[in-house]
């Protein structure tokens, strides 16, 4: 018989999130890796059996990268998983109070998360999905690419580590470019000015990555404002030559221009879905989109607004609904989503059959 048989241990359960990083092999693509207290035990007692796990399947390395802030937070990311490939290593301890003795390391493949809480909130279930073509930006935000860093552009630019609180304003839409920017942790908005005065948010980062980058390809004016949302940690880049500064790096050159892609076609989908979709269903997809991607920041109204492209007063209207529903949570000031599954429910509802 020449056919082949591949065996493999899987295990589903329960358990807490934590030490979420990215592992760089000295050969090989970066991948990214977290550890899973698994809970066993009766309830009232639970033990935790860790796993360290190199996080495989597309939608678990998505939601793993969702709440990296959260988790260095140190608040409670409690997961239902499935993990596969198990295998265990054994290593000696070099120090503490079993120096010397042999321990072993349970390692897997995390491959799917069906269900995430924090702080004992429901924040996300993976049965129930929203239309992917009707919602905005619902693919979720793109994932940096850490192939590249900022150390790896010593040689032809000078690197300024930051750190700035929220409200600082990084730079101003029509300020004369002054290098680009990598963040290392926090949130930062894009805003654009419009002619009237009025900033409509148009992009979020958080985590990792560049942004601020377009006067490398020749417009010398920023598009856009820059500001912290969340207290941040960065990199600013400034080239020591600006013109030549990518013919040093082909490989960047081509991951910047495929993000300059991706921006050019979110922007088109959006403006696509404003002229589509009425205020109600761009408001509650927004508030969606913006505390489920994005639920270490504060989210206000007024945010939301500009993220779905209306007035403030327009949004407020549609919180007495949701508060109705209980939605959202009253006994909060910042924007709090009790049950995003209803939030989709009733958003897929007004898609379908939209109120005359």
């Amino acid at each position: 018989m020449n056919d082949t048989h591949d065996f493999n241990l899987h295990i589903s359960g329960l358990g807490y999130l934590n030490h979420i990083r990215e592992v760089a092999p000295k050969k090989g693509e970066p991948f990214l890796c977290c550890d899973i207290a698994v809970l066993r035990g009766e309830d009232q007692e639970a033990e935790h059996t860790w796993f360290d796990c190199r996080v495989s399947g597309k939608e678990a390395q998505m939601l793993v990268r969702r709440y990296i802030n959260i988790c260095e937070q140190k608040r409670k990311v409690l997961i239902q998983f499935h993990l596969g490939d198990l295998s265990a290593d054994t290593f000696i301890y070099s120090q503490g109070q079993r120096k010397g003795e042999t321990g072993v390391s349970l390692k897997a493949h995390l491959l799917h998360i069906e269900l995430i809480k924090i702080d004992g909130e429901e924040v996300y279930e993976a049965e129930t999905k929203p239309p992917l073509q009707e919602l905005p930006f619902l693919s979720p935000p793109s994932v940096p690419c850490s192939r590249f860093t900022p150390r790896d552009l010593t040689d032809h630019a000078m690197l300024r580590d930051v750190a700035r609180p929220g409200g600082t304003l990084l730079y101003q839409q029509e300020q004369q470019d002054q290098g680009f920017w990598y963040l290392l942790a926090g949130v930062i908005g894009l805003y654009h000015s419009l002619n009237n005065g009025k900033e409509v948010l148009v992009r979020v980062y958080q985590g990792e990555g560049w942004f601020g980058f377009t006067g490398l390809f020749g417009k010398s004016r920023y598009h856009c404002h820059a500001r912290v949302m969340q207290e941040a940690r960065l990199c600013h880049i400034v080239p020591h030559h600006p013109p030549t500064f990518l013919q040093h790096y082909p490989a960047f050159r081509q991951y910047l221009l495929e993000q300059m892609a991706n921006s050019l076609a979110d922007a088109e989908h959006r403006m696509t879905w404003i002229a589509r979709h009425r205020s109600r269903e761009r408001v509650l997809s927004s508030l969606w989109y913006l505390t489920q991607y994005f639920p270490g920041y504060d989210w206000t109204w007024r945010e939301v607004a500009e993220f779905a492209g209306c007035e403030t007063e327009t949004a407020l209207r549609f919180s007495k609904e949701l508060r109705q529903a209980s939605i959202l949570d009253d006994s909060q000031r910042r924007l709090h989503v009790l049950h995003p599954v209803q939030l989709l429910a009733l958003l897929d509802n007004s898609i379908i059959a939209p109120q005359q």
